[in-house]
């Protein structure tokens, strides 16, 4: 009998124990409910369905740590539904503070983060009068606050760095801090 009377209680403790790790939101569900809360331009789920919300990391500003989210959604009831992206900003409570919808974004989404800056996956451009490209950069700096961000050209792995004409020729590429080389 008293085999019988151990193993619910051996139960009870596991479910106690998985439910406890499960029920505590993480930092991605803090972030994805202040957006919906807070975000008036957030996809509300009937014509605008998101399709990702995608963690990036965390850019250092002098205000203080602003965390990093890659949203895509598409547009509904279309025979070809087109998508959009948008990077959300919050902080260190994961509370929704900004958003960009660039239009480089769907050709360019971001990487990783390093300090100050958010790299992207290419280099943006923008047509001189001359019809040349003109490079602007390959990632967001946040140096100067979230108010003031700028697109800055870095030497970086996994973006674009062939065509640094305003980047310094002896800097260092930036490397993911996440990576293993």
């Amino acid at each position: 009998m008293p085999r019988v009377a151990v193993i619910p209680s051996l139960a009870a403790c596991m479910f106690l124990a998985i439910s406890a790790c499960t029920t505590a939101p993480d930092a991605r569900s803090q972030m994805l409910r202040s957006a919906r809360q807070s975000d008036a331009d957030f996809p509300d789920g009937e014509s605008i369905k998101l399709t990702s919300f995608a963690y990036i990391g965390s850019v250092e500003t002098p205000d203080g740590e602003i965390r990093v989210v890659h949203e895509r959604a598409v547009l509904t009831g279309m025979l070809a539904p087109r998508g959009r992206a948008r990077i959300l900003y919050f902080d260190r409570q994961n509370r929704f503070v900004d958003a960009d919808r660039p239009w480089w974004l769907d050709q360019h989404p971001p990487l990783w983060t390093n300090g100050p800056r958010l790299f992207l996956s290419g280099a943006i451009h923008e047509a001189s009068k001359e019809g040349e490209p003109v490079l602007l950069g390959n990632a967001l700096d946040f140096s100067g606050g979230i108010a003031n961000r700028s697109v800055v050209a870095m030497p970086a792995y996994a973006s674009l760095t062939n065509l640094f004409d305003r980047a310094q020729p002896d800097t260092p590429a930036t490397r993911n801090p996440e990576s293993s080389d």
